[in-house]
């Protein structure tokens, strides 16, 4: 590769982007299960005893991380603007 040439990323590794708000909750549950699966094999647990509630929160949280950048916004993935 010559040290001035462009390489357009996008045609060689197209951005992900998940179109569907099923697949967004599934991909938000995975990373909440390799969460709680480092924390616990770290020997810690950091869950209250409303475990529920303590998920739903964390899923939230994953949610907002992650809709920004593999979701679509306006029509748009976000990853093209």
């Amino acid at each position: 590769m010559m040290e001035d040439e462009h390489i357009d990323w996008r045609s060689v590794a197209p951005p992900i982007v998940f179109e569907s708000q099923a697949v967004m909750e599934a991909f938000a549950e995975m990373v909440y299960d390799i969460h709680a699966k480092t924390v616990q094999h770290a020997g810690f647990d950091l869950s209250p005893t409303d475990e529920d509630r303590y998920k739903q929160e964390k899923l939230e949280q994953i949610e907002s991380v992650l809709y920004p950048i593999f979701g679509i916004i306006y029509g748009q993935p976000a990853s093209f603007s």
